[in-house]
């Protein structure tokens, strides 16, 4: 989901529908499940009707917020796809459990670590029995771990959940790993709006390419982590969080041109003017994040980290007319990555290249932006 939607999703109202034309009021309650640590990794729903309905998950989406010294809403967000359907009976409760899509758990723990608190809203479809349009609920819920302050209280309308400062559980084996990571990224754009009325034509077309090249910027040690329930994850050592967040350093190389003005008789006494804009190539970096663990218990998983774009950078400043199309130019191709290893599968090896690749195409009217990604993962046991 693109930030201005989740921003506007995020922005509307907690409180669920009211009665609907088939006297439906659907109530939800969202929890932690007992006995979890300081992760946003599962989620009890409790949800009713008033009436015999279908309740069907959706989404959940989240944002962050300091809430010490002062409540800020923070950039950025996450959101995933729910699943779970169920049928309710008049007045009966149903319970849920809810696996947190990987992008919103990668979020949260990145929040969590810089002690800040997220706030998320859960959707769900809810269908008459008796037929007749769906209703869509929505239900706010905060998530802060320890002692960190909620942006709101509880209510009615919202459910505070406080996790664990520490896991519950202790882990019953362990391996450690140096883990580097090494990749680029390169987008490439064209567009061409330019129209025709009689013998004038309106230019408006442009090009361009940028590079990103990246790597780790230090030596860098993970946990790999086995749980005696047998539950792998991935973490920093001696961490309460799962999840390894690992700095690493961004070079771009942007390079431009743009074509705006007019050619042929354009009226005004003369052939009207091409106007080309120099080609230009900048430079810049920054450092991000990537979070690198086992999220959804299918394999390897992570993103670029969204809380790095919260620091000051240098941008590259080339004509770039797809920056409006897109969440953030300098990103790191915002999808997430997976892939179904374990890094001791086979039995353990010194070391495991894990290879990605990640590709993208966004429609800029009258062009595109493809864009593709490829890095490795590079685990050596110590």
């Amino acid at each position: 989901m693109r930030i201005p939607a989740l921003l506007a999703l995020l922005a509307a109202a907690a409180a669920l529908p009211a009665a609907s034309a088939h006297a439906l009021t659907p109530t939800f309650e969202v929890t932690k499940p007992a006995g979890g640590g300081p992760e946003l990794d599962e989620l009890l729903v409790r949800a009713s009707c008033d009436s015999a309905c279908t309740i069907r998950l959706k989404e959940l989406s989240a944002l962050r917020f300091r809430t010490r010294g002062g409540v800020a809403q923070l950039p950025n967000g996450a959101s995933g796809p729910l699943r779970g359907t169920k049928r309710v009976a008049a007045g009966a409760a149903v319970t849920f459990s809810v696996a947190v899509p990987a992008p919103v758990q990668q979020f949260a723990l990145s929040a969590f670590r810089a002690q800040e608190a997220v706030v998320g809203n859960l959707v769900a479809t809810v269908q008459p029995a008796t037929g007749g349009a769906p209703v869509e609920a929505v239900r706010q819920v905060v998530a802060v771990v320890g002692s960190t302050p909620s942006p709101y209280p509880a209510s009615p309308l919202l459910d505070v959940l406080r996790l664990p400062a520490r896991p519950a559980k202790k882990p019953g084996r362990k391996l450690r790993w140096e883990l580097s990571i090494r990749g680029t990224q390169t987008s490439r754009w064209s567009y061409d709006r330019s129209t025709t009325e009689g013998a004038c034509k309106m230019l408006d077309a442009g090009s361009g390419t940028q590079k990103l090249t990246f790597r780790s910027t230090r030596r860098f040690v993970v946990e790999q982590v086995i749980w005696r329930t047998g539950e792998l994850k991935l973490r920093q050592p001696d961490s309460p969080y799962s999840g390894a967040f690992v700095p690493v350093q961004v070079d771009a190389v942007r390079d431009s041109r743009e074509q705006k003005g007019a050619d042929g008789d354009c009226g005004g006494g003369g052939d009207g003017d091409d106007l080309p804009v120099p080609a230009c190539e900048r430079r810049g970096s920054r450092e991000i994040e990537f979070v690198v663990g086992y999220f959804d218990g299918e394999g390897l998983s992570g993103f670029a980290s969204s809380s790095s774009w919260d620091r000051p950078s240098t941008k590259p400043d080339c004509p770039y007319e797809h920056a409006r199309e897109l969440d953030d130019s300098f990103d790191i191709l915002n999808a997430p990555y997976k892939r179904e290893t374990d890094l001791t599968e086979g039995g353990v090896q010194r070391l495991v290249v894990v290879p990605f690749e990640v590709s993208d195409t966004t429609d800029l009217g009258g062009g595109k932006v493809v864009t593709k990604t490829r890095f490795t993962l590079t685990f050596r046991l110590i």
